[in-house]
């Protein structure tokens, strides 16, 4: 399944790729942070984007990961990949279509798979700032773990864990984007997935300084919200990212 899911990312990102005169602008992001003293705690965060806005088309891929280990055990470990096409009926109207895959594996599934589709307006348009809204339906697809961590760190295996769930639901969601500078830019992403087994939602706020044409250094803050979860696991899941950033 995870295989046929990333061929398929393959095969789309390769067909909008093959366009005439291909304009593609891109990011690769690094973070790590270490601390040592009572307790020895490392982060590392990737991620990688690949965009692009055409006359009749606006194509994004996002890959990420984020690892947390505290005294050398692992305590947070997950992947995205998303990929967005929009296809433009003018300068602010368009339809949409996205594919979401994420592996979490420390928030009670093996992966999730979240396809969805609908109308997107582009409220704000001008030099320093754009602001977007999208919804629409759309369906989740689930694979939960048949282990998971107890109160004392101890692996627990139950096999009654290891089902699956699908599920319809609407997404909604805004992504605010504001040059303050030529060297400074602010974004705020936000949206939810509400279905009738679960709903998930999302807040990234982040701010960027380039450094030079090339190299940015960017801190954010992302809060992820899920409405079900295992009795072991939060329902709030908070990231803070200092981030090094080369755009290509």
């Amino acid at each position: 399944m995870k295989v046929s899911i990333l061929a398929a990312a393959v095969l789309v990102s390769a067909s909008a790729m093959a366009e005439e005169n291909p304009q593609w602008n891109g990011s690769l992001e690094l973070g790590y942070i270490n601390t040592s003293g009572n307790t020895t705690s490392t982060t590392m965060t990737s991620k990688f984007s690949l965009e692009t806005d055409r006359e009749k088309w606006r194509h994004a891929l996002n890959l990420s990961g984020y690892n947390n280990s505290d005294d050398d055990v692992r305590s947070a470990e997950s992947y995205n990949a998303n990929w967005q096409s929009n296809y433009k009926f003018n300068e602010v109207q368009s339809m949409f279509g996205r594919i979401e895959y994420e592996d979490d594996r420390f928030n009670g599934w093996d992966y999730q798979v979240t396809g969805t589709a609908g109308y997107s307006h582009r409220l704000l348009f001008n030099d320093d700032m754009t602001l977007d809204l999208e919804a629409g339906p759309g369906y989740r697809y689930s694979v939960y773990d048949q282990d998971y961590m107890d109160d004392d760190g101890n692996l627990v295996w139950d096999p009654s864990l290891g089902e699956t769930q699908s599920e319809a639901l609407v997404r909604a969601a805004a992504d605010f984007n504001w040059d303050i500078s030529d060297t400074a830019h602010f974004r705020q992403e936000a949206s939810t997935e509400a279905g009738h087994e679960n709903v998930i939602n999302r807040s990234v706020t982040s701010l960027t300084m380039d450094l030079t044409d090339v190299l940015a250094v960017k801190l954010s803050y992302e809060i992820k919200f899920t409405r079900e979860v295992l009795p072991t696991v939060n329902q709030y899941d908070r990231k803070t990212v200092v981030s090094v950033g080369y755009k290509f």
